[in-house]
């Protein structure tokens, strides 16, 4: 099965932008407009729990240091692995803040070069079993 990329961003174009680098890197996509949407998700238990969650820093409702703080104090949230981006001019400032709540989270500086974000999907995804061919 194609790893479940929870996707936070509350920018259509980014949406739509991100969705097409991850489908065309063969991942399924989950779209949410918020920080609380992904709560929302997850706490809902007939939906499939995602492999990585790729959140947006800068969102309305819940931004994504918000987020990720609790997911990470949450027992059935706090494996999955996550992803911080942000256009923001000042990428250091959000490694500082990773690094100060101590957050064990990937800081993205920057969503344009889809060659990087796949890199980090890959280089945070759970390995997945292999299983051998009949």
């Amino acid at each position: 099965p194609q790893p479940l990329i929870l996707v936070a961003e509350d920018s259509k174009i980014m949406q739509e932008t991100l969705q097409m680098i991850l489908w065309s890197s063969d991942y399924q996509v989950y779209i949410c407009n918020d920080g609380q949407a992904v709560l929302d998700y997850l706490k809902n238990p007939i939906n499939p729990r995602p492999d990585l969650i790729l959140t947006d820093y800068n969102m309305p409702n819940l931004n994504g240091i918000e987020l990720v703080t609790i997911l990470k104090s949450h027992p059935s949230f706090q494996r999955i692995p996550v992803i911080l981006h942000s256009n923001t001019s000042e990428p250091n400032i959000l490694k500082k803040i990773v690094e100060e709540k101590n957050l064990d989270i990937t800081v993205l500086p920057g969503k344009e070069d889809p060659y990087a974000l796949i890199q980090a999907i890959q280089a945070n995804l759970p390995s997945l079993p292999n299983f051998p061919e009949d």
